[in-house]
């Protein structure tokens, strides 16, 4: 477990997995230009991007170093979960801002006792759990993580349709768009040559919902 962290962290950036990274990185980045301080919390053993701020690595330690399966990384997460809230108390945050609940059926039993250190607040980054594709306990249990958030940040007008329609409440769903994560610097934009073909850069898997035939389309 590494910590870079030289005290109080007013907002924790909880992300178990690192599923997002880039946004994750682009957020604390924010943060400190508005002279807040953070700490990023995420797995053991995250190599992929440098940290822009204090981080810590809580989460799966054996799993991120021998493998193992869903059982193993379950116990894990829910060990994790205990551990960074018992040092809460001394991190003292004002906020703790959840990027992903990766297990919700046990997130959504340690969640209260995240609220009882400091209000809590979720991105919804997908609004259908796991793009129609978990299994039903795993969607109840996300919407149970939703419904147990002092607050919930979605990043479109659909987005938060569909967590009305999950039972979230209005007052929770606040309308975040997403932005780029990393805006472009220098040239600008360059005009496109009349005749040349036109290039699209996908990144990830090709799934329905990324909407791919619909830029095609248009």
């Amino acid at each position: 477990m590494s910590v870079r962290s030289t005290g109080k962290a007013p907002v924790i950036l909880l992300d178990p997995g690192d599923f997002t990274p880039a946004y994750d990185y682009a957020l604390q980045a924010a943060l400190l230009r508005q002279g807040v301080a953070s700490l990023h919390v995420g797995k053991c053993g995250f190599d992929e991007m440098e940290p822009v701020g204090d981080r810590l690595d809580l989460f799966y330690p054996l799993a991120g170093r021998l493998g193992g399966g869903r059982l193993v990384k379950g116990v894990e997460h829910a060990v994790g979960l205990a551990r960074l809230i018992a040092r809460l108390g001394r991190l003292q945050p004002r906020i703790v801002h959840m990027q992903w609940a990766p297990l919700p059926p046990v997130d959504r039993v340690f969640l209260p006792f995240l609220r009882m250190r400091a209000p809590l607040v979720v991105t919804a980054h997908d609004s259908n759990p796991y793009n129609g594709n978990g299994s039903p306990l795993m969607k109840l249990g996300y919407g149970g993580v939703l419904r147990r958030a002092d607050a919930v940040i979605v990043h479109t007008r659909q987005a938060r349709a569909r967590l009305l329609q999950a039972g979230v409440s209005s007052e929770k769903l606040h309308i975040l768009p997403h932005g780029l994560l990393h805006p472009p610097r220098g040239e600008g934009r360059r005009q496109r040559v009349p005749g040349e073909p036109v290039r699209l850069l996908q990144l990830g898997k090709i799934k329905p919902y990324k909407g791919i035939d619909l830029i095609l389309d248009a």
